[in-house]
This record gives structure tokens, C-alpha cells and sequence, in this order.
């Protein structure tokens, strides 16, 4: 039979146990409120038996291992809403910002600008040498200028308020891989120890939740529980403890922060494009495409604006009878006649057969009087266009028209440039040929070549830079001339009847081939409701990812959350295991008086 030693150390190893499972307890209960922790659990097995010449009988209880309460698939689900979550929420804050820009309620709105812009136009009809309906539309155009200026500075500083905030997240993405890295080294070496390594696994997993909130990774877990973690294109960020920390450039193009990967070259490969997830992916996608969307239209809306008023303007007269000049204009009046031309032109690739783009850049004639000259452009074939220049009817005539070649590879075929022959009036000399430069060096923008891109042009005027002439309204100064708005169609008796007035006034019911064969005013309409639609869109997704994060939350806490009615009833169940084997260890005791005594 087993020996009373044999019985003692059962009944010792009874309360060794439990008190190892009610200190596992005390962990549970002290950490029922820690961000991320796993609830531990005793594992409790017999020790191994002893043969005896009785048979083989038990030597008692230990505890094997505490045991980490963890389910990889919620944990990597919660990661995966993170990523989610972070990325909405950077867009709706941003959004929210931009969605104020484009608020139509204030008096001072493009919306109510470019309503009392035209109106006053047409009010110019009714009486053309009104000097008080002339002020009020220089007034209504400096109105119009400042709400495009506003618009466009204000974007301008929301998009630049986000790079600050990629900085930001960049390095707040690189405390985290370090930290990352720390914690699978704490893991290793513990390990190796015998040691538990629990809590590092707890923090290591919070560490990568709070990464996915920023960036959208990939992660890999080994057999010892460190983690390594990789962007999307698979290029790692850590790997045990080795490290790759990511970096910010400046665009040479843009002026904004790039987000580079170190791979040991001189010059780190961006890596914008392998950032869709997190809080930089939505800071990303709004700065870098949502942003460049709105500015580029609201561009697109301002050029169209001095594009059509300056082309109508120019082919008409003032109150002096002399042709009109730039209504609207983003550069100052050159010294001489113009002789060459250089527009910052390229063209869309990508455009199907039959597409045209036209272009307009100012000429001088010889009395430095302005002339819009548009070049109009006809894809004709893969890499092909037709071109043809025009200038305002009254401002005299040319029949300038050809062909640009260019190769597969998006370059104009080298050869002469074409000479664009005008034959202007107003006393200017005439014919005046204007060289159309387009072979100065290597096809590119940078030296001014017409190319071929996948993207349609850009040209300099935009809703940055749009202003009144300055010889009909100084800004510096701020004295006007209201005499040179050229309200009349003919020099015979000028102002005349304000036909010319008319035919501006009645652009803002045009359907204009540079919209999408859009009104001014339903353009704007869709870009803001195209702003709206993406708040609108972002608010849902914010809202429903919320809700997701809160279920996979639940998941995870009811798996490896701490219960504290199911640790309260363990802690009884030890309590009285533990008492139990002090009561044998009694009993034991009193045994061994009575066998002393005999």
C-alpha cells in the first residue's frame, strides 16, 4: 500500500495546484477591463502514477500549462474591420471639410456668384451704356473670381492638411513596427526560457490591431506566436525582430508626401499604391484622388467660364467702338505681338475615335490687343489628331488647319511646326503668322511639346488663378474702367443695342461641349451633389463598419474575454479543492501523532 510520504505529497500537490489555478484566477479577474487580453485557464492533470505492490496508484495533481483562450479567425476578422474602420473614419473627417467648401448656402457661394454674374449680363442688355449696370457686373465678376479663389484655396489647404496628417500616421506606423518587432524578440527569448509568454502575446496582438487601424497589412503567425507582417504587395515591415520602416518624400510633381519602403537603393520605391486600408489608405485616396477629382473640375468649370466669356467678349465692341479686349485673364500683357505660341497642351491616349479637346491660349497682335486663338483636336485614328485653329469672328480670320502624328509610345512625330496664319483687324498688321512651337527638344512637358498622355491636359488657367483684367478692374488699386466691357456686337454707334451682352448673358444656358454638354450651373450641381454622394457613402460605410467592429468585438470577448461569473464560480470550485487538501494534510497530521504514539 502507498506510503503516508506518498499520501502527504498528493495532498501537497493538491494545494500547490490550486493555488497556482486561483492565482490564474486573480489574473483573469485583475485584467477584466485590459484592451485586448485573452482569458488564461488552468490546465489540470493527475501527475503520473505509481506502481505499487498493491497496483498502480495516483501521485496527485499539477497544473501542465496555463492556457491562452484565443480564436485566430475572430482576431483576424476584428484586423480586417480595423482596416476598414480606419479608413473611413480618416475619409469622413476629411470629407465633412470638403463637403463645407462646396455648401451652397451662403450669398458668397460659386453657386449664387455665377447666378448674379449672368444675371447681370442680361441686365447690361436692357441698358448697355449704363454705368450702374456696368459697375454691378464688374462687381458680380470680382464676386465670382474670389468665390473660385476661395473654393480652390481652401481645397488647396484641406489636401495639404492631410499630407501633414500621412507624416503623421507614417511615423506613428513606425513606433508600431518597432514595438512589433520588441514583442516578438520578448517572446522568443521568454520562450526559450520555459517562461510564460501569455501577456506579450496579448500585447503583441493589441499592437497589430492598432496597426490595421492605420495601414492595411498582411500577417503571418509562427509556431512560437511572433508575427510578421507585410504590406499588400508582400513586402515585409517585420519579420521577428528585423525591421523595414517606412519613409516620406516630396513629389517633385505635386509638392506632397510620397510614402517610400526602404530597400536599400538611393531612391526607395513609393509604395501610395500598396496603402488602400487603414487610416492612410483613406487619407491617401482623399488627397491624392478625391481632392484632384473636385479641384480638377472645379478647374475645368473656371476655364470654361474665361474661355467662353473671353471668346465672346473679343468679338465685340466697348463704349469707344473699339473691339474688346480679355474679359477675364491670368496673365499680364506682353511687350510685343505674339509670334510664337507654346500652350502647356497634351492629349488623351485613351480618347476614342472621333473625340475632340480644344484649347485656348491668348495671341497679341501687333497693338497688343488680346485674341483668344482655340485649337480644336479630332482623334482620327490610334495615333492620329486632326487640329484646327479658330479665332473670335470679329477679331479677324484663319483657316489654320493639320495633322499631329505620333508614335505607340505616346511621341510626336518630329517634322516642321505648323504656322498658324491670322489675319487680324483693329489695325493691326496683317497677316500676322503665329509658329505653333511644338518641337523644341525630347516630346514632355516640362519643355512645352504637345504629347500624347493617358490623361487629358491640363493648362495653366485655373480656379486658383482666374481674375478680372486688370485694365477693367485692378484689383490693387481697385479701380475700374466700366467703359471697355464690350456689351455691343458692332462699332457703329457703340454700346449699340447690347446684342453682344446678350449673347454672354445666354451662356449660362449653353450646354457647353467642355462640361459634357452641361450649363454652367448644372455642372457645378453635380460636382457638389458628386461630393454629397461621396460623404453620403462614406458616413454609411463609417457607420456600418462601426457596427462590425462592434460584433467582432462581442465575438472576440465572448470567447476570450474575462466572465466574472464564470471566474467567481471556478474560484469557489479551487477554493474548496484547496480546502479539501489542507483538510487531508489535517487528517494526515493526526495520523502520524497517533502512529508516533504507539
Amino acid at each position: 500500500m502507498s506510503s503516508i510520504y506518498g499520501i502527504v505529497n498528493s495532498a501537497l500537490s493538491g494545494l500547490n495546484t490550486y493555488t497556482s489555478a486561483i492565482d490564474v484566477i486573480s489574473t483573469n479577474i485583475g485584467n477584466v477591463e485590459t484592451p485586448g487580453y485573452s482569458r488564461q485557464r488552468a490546465v489540470i492533470q493527475a501527475t503520473a502514477p505509481i506502481n505499487t505492490a498493491n497496483g498502480i496508484i495516483g501521485s496527485g495533481v499539477g497544473v501542465t500549462n496555463v492556457e491562452r483562450i484565443y480564436n485566430a479567425f475572430l482576431v483576424t476578422q476584428l484586423r480586417m474591420a480595423n482596416e476598414d474602420m480606419g479608413k473611413w473614419s480618416a475619409q469622413q473627417e476629411s470629407l465633412n471639410s470638403i463637403e463645407q467648401v462646396f455648401s451652397n448656402s451662403s450669398d458668397s457661394g460659386l453657386s449664387s456668384t455665377m447666378t448674379a454674374f449672368w444675371n447681370n449680363w442680361q441686365n447690361l442688355v436692357n441698358n448697355p451704356s449704363g454705368s450702374t449696370q456696368r459697375s454691378l457686373l464688374i462687381n458680380s465678376a470680382t464676386n465670382l473670381v474670389k468665390a473660385f479663389h476661395s473654393m480652390s484655396s481652401q481645397l488647396v489647404d484641406i489636401q495639404k492638411g492631410i499630407d501633414k496628417s500621412v507624416v503623421e500616421n507614417v511615423a506613428a506606423v513606425n513606433q508600431l513596427i518597432q514595438k512589433i518587432a520588441d514583442l516578438n524578440q520578448n517572446i522568443k527569448q521568454s520562450g526559450a526560457a520555459g517562461q510564460n509568454t501569455n501577456s506579450y502575446k496579448d500585447e503583441l496582438d493589441l499592437q497589430v490591431a492598432n496597426l490595421s487601424d492605420l495601414i492595411n497589412i498582411n500577417t503571418y503567425t509562427n509556431t512560437n506566436g511572433q508575427i510578421s507582417i507585410q504590406l499588400a504587395s508582400g513586402k515585409p515591415l517585420v519579420e521577428g525582430n528585423s525591421t523595414w520602416l517606412l519613409s516620406t518624400q516630396t513629389n517633385a510633381t505635386t509638392g506632397l508626401k510620397d510614402i517610400t519602403w526602404p530597400d536599400g537603393s538611393a531612391v526607395p520605391p513609393v509604395v501610395n499604391g500598396d496603402i488602400t486600408g487603414g487610416k492612410l489608405g483613406g487619407y491617401l485616396a482623399v488627397r491624392d484622388t478625391m481632392i484632384t477629382d473636385y479641384q480638377d473640375q472645379l478647374d475645368t468649370l473656371a476655364r470654361s467660364a474665361i474661355d467662353e466669356v473671353n471668346w465672346l467678349h473679343t468679338g465685340g465692341y466697348d463704349v469707344s467702338g473699339d473691339i474688346g479686349g480679355l474679359f477675364f485673364s491670368s496673365e499680364a500683357t506682353p511687350a510685343v505681338a505674339t509670334t510664337s505660341i507654346k500652350p502647356a497642351i497634351n492629349l488623351n491616349s485613351g480618347a476614342a475615335i472621333g473625340d475632340t479637346f480644344s484649347a485656348t491660349v491668348n495671341t497679341y497682335d501687333s497693338n497688343l490687343n488680346a485674341i483668344p486663338l482655340k485649337i480644336t483636336f479630332t482623334k482620327t485614328a490610334a495615333n492620329n489628331w486632326s487640329w484646327a485653329a479658330a479665332i473670335p469672328g470679329t477679331a479677324g480670320s484663319t483657316a489654320s488647319n493639320g495633322t499631329l502624328v505620333f508614335t505607340a509610345a505616346g511621341q510626336l512625330v518630329a517634322g516642321t511646326d505648323p504656322i498658324i496664319s491670322l489675319v487680324l483687324t483693329n489695325g493691326a498688321t496683317t497677316p500676322q503668322a503665329v509658329t505653333w512651337d511644338l518641337y523644341s527638344g525630347a516630346p514632355g512637358p516640362t519643355n512645352g511639346d504637345l504629347t500624347q498622355y493617358a490623361a487629358p491636359s491640363k493648362t495653366s488657367v485655373n480656379a486658383g488663378n482666374i481674375a478680372v483684367n486688370a485694365a477693367i478692374y485692378n484689383p490693387l488699386t481697385g479701380i475700374s474702367d466700366t467703359d471697355l466691357i464690350a456689351a455691343a456686337a458692332t462699332a457703329t454707334g457703340a454700346p449699340g443695342n447690347g446684342s453682344n451682352a446678350a449673347v454672354i448673358a445666354e451662356l449660362q444656358n449653353r450646354l457647353n461641349p467642355a462640361l459634357g454638354l452641361a450649363t454652367f450651373s448644372n455642372y457645378f450641381s453635380a460636382l457638389t451633389s458628386k461630393v454629397g454622394s461621396a460623404v453620403q457613402t462614406t458616413n454609411a460605410n463609417y457607420s456600418y463598419q462601426s457596427s462590425a467592429i462592434k460584433a467582432w468585438t462581442n465575438q472576440r470577448d465572448s470567447y476570450s474575454g474575462v466572465s466574472m461569473d464564470e471566474e467567481q464560480t471556478k474560484l469557489v470550485l479551487y477554493q474548496n479543492a484547496y480546502t479539501a487538501s489542507a483538510k487531508l494534510m489535517t487528517i494526515l497530521d493526526e495520523m502520524m501523532k497517533t502512529l508516533l504514539n504507539m
